[in-house]
């Protein structure tokens, strides 16, 4: 578990480390700095798509064997990254979403099996130490209403897509990972616009609320749980036991390809019901 990973990574470590960063905006940035502080070398930071294709088209002979591609670009770029990475050799850790839309999800997810390759979907709040108190308190409430709210101020990124795949996809992961289950129905949606939504669904004992807005006044990030009279809200702000962005990268590097379903179950879920509401 956690401690054979630690492990896994520590090993890892011994090697020399080698890795390709794809994109370098805020996300990028933050995985770069990281990654440097653990001792990794960066063959090469990629930041336009000519300069990624020129790459692709090009001789990676001198990676060792286990070749890593991080990806933190454009959403709508997402796809064709790792599906040539895959065809190169290349373990991709890659940013939410994976792609686009569950039919292209599940194309990776093929492609990573017969090549062999890690297919690891981005999602630093899943290992944020505010996860492990939001799992006891669902753990704690077994059924119940659980509110998601992201309302961020103004910002450039993420405009290239809608605001169910630029944010509400990192609450949906995180709802699924709790549930653990596939069976879902969706109760209602409101799309007020490309950067506003409100989506209900049902799952299992399970109700969840999802409320995102990336032009708001002002900001809000908070999780409330609710059963009858009983309420708890969870503030990930609160929580700074570690860095969430480390913790994450140790998974990623102590992963098997054969570890793919583990981790690509919420976030394919996410997507699927993300794009559901691109369409709505």
């Amino acid at each position: 578990t956690r401690r054979l990973a630690f492990i896994k990574f520590l090993i890892f470590c011994n090697m020399k480390r080698q890795v390709v960063l794809i994109g370098m905006g805020v996300m990028g940035k933050r995985h770069k700095e990281r990654l440097l502080k653990k001792g990794f070398e960066i063959v090469q930071e990629l930041d336009s798509y000519e300069s990624v294709a020129s790459f692709f088209q090009g001789n990676e002979n001198g990676f060792l064997k286990r070749k890593i591609l991080f990806i933190a670009s454009p959403a709508n770029t997402h796809f064709e990254y790792v599906k040539r990475g895959f065809l190169k050799g290349f373990d991709v850790f890659i940013e939410k979403p994976v792609a686009l839309n569950v039919t292209e999800v599940e194309e990776l997810e093929q492609l990573a099996i017969q090549q062999k390759r890690i297919l690891f979907p981005g999602h630093s709040e899943h290992y944020h130490a505010g996860f492990s108190v939001l799992e006891k308190a669902f753990n704690d409430f077994k059924e119940g209403k659980i509110s998601f709210f992201r309302h961020n101020t103004y910002s450039k990124r993420g405009r290239d897509v809608s605001v169910a795949l630029d944010l509400m996809v990192h609450d949906l992961e995180m709802f699924f990972a709790l549930t653990k289950s596939k069976d879902y129905e969706i109760l209602f949606c409101r799309v007020f616009s490309d950067d506003a939504i409100e989506l209900e669904i049902c799952c299992g004992a399970w109700v969840g609320y999802f409320s995102v807005d990336r032009n708001a006044r002002t900001l809000r990030r908070e999780i409330l749980l609710e059963k009858g009279l009983k309420q708890e809200k969870i503030f990930f702000a609160d929580c700074h036991e570690f860095d969430a962005l480390e913790k994450e990268h140790e998974v990623f590097f102590s992963k098997e390809y054969d570890d793919l379903k583990e981790e690509m179950f919420s976030a394919k879920l996410a997507v699927e019901i993300a794009s559901k509401m691109v369409s709505a």
